[in-house]
């Protein structure tokens, strides 16, 4: 006999995968999904990144895009850029995780998939502005994001005063779309915008809820 509480974590990811595919999909989120998770030990916490993977992938491909990218899910761990967890009133412990939406979207392509939902705008670029970046490591850490976020094709540094770092960001659909993006930012906080610059935010450290493999 399988042991119940498999059986609880499985029905509870179906249910909550149906509840997440009757939504329509949200360009800002697509690259990011939610699953019910029993702990949060190594094991679980593979099996539930690959699912959030399958999430993704239909969410963004279609519900059929997950056969011909059946081999993308054992790729999870490295596609992942952050991951943690919440207690969900109705579902209990969930894992949430957010992936590098150009690598997933790099794969797909290269399988013939569709790419529908996400790019709805022109190429812009965008002037973003970054303070409070103390050392290296958390500089390194906030251009990997912003390389990460779906729909940006180049990331340039064009300014640093001391812990402040402006940055010009060419995304497909503008300011409104990294503005969105970055709401999964976690270590990134809304900043007092100045002259010249489109968009502002402080570095505030990775969350203590956030965790990278």
């Amino acid at each position: 006999m399988r042991n119940p509480s498999i059986l609880s974590a499985t029905l509870a990811t179906f249910l909550w995968s149906l509840a997440a595919t009757a939504q329509p999909p949200d360009p800002l989120r697509a690259f990011e999904a939610r699953v019910p998770v029993t702990d949060q030990s190594a094991p679980v916490r593979d099996e539930a990144l690959r699912e959030a993977l399958r999430q993704v992938i239909t969410t963004v491909s279609g519900p059929e895009a997950e056969y011909v990218a059946a081999d993308l899910l054992a790729q999870a761990a490295q596609l992942v850029q952050h991951y943690g967890y919440q207690q969900d009133a109705e579902y209990g412990l969930m894992l949430v995780a957010g992936f590098d939406g150009n690598a997933v979207e790099r794969r797909l392509k290269a399988l013939q998939l569709p790419i529908w939902g996400v790019h709805a705008a022109a190429v812009e670029d965008v002037l973003l502005r970054i303070s409070e970046l103390r050392g290296r490591d958390a500089y390194l850490h906030v251009l990997a994001r912003l390389r990460g976020l779906p729909g940006v094709q180049d990331v340039l540094p064009t300014r640093a005063i001391g812990d402040t770092l402006e940055l010009r960001v060419r995304i497909e659909g503008g300011a409104g779309r990294l503005g969105g993006a970055l709401m999964s930012a976690y270590e990134l906080a809304p900043d007092m915008a100045v002259d010249g610059v489109q968009l502002a935010y402080r570095y505030q450290g990775v969350d203590q809820k956030t965790s990278t493999p």
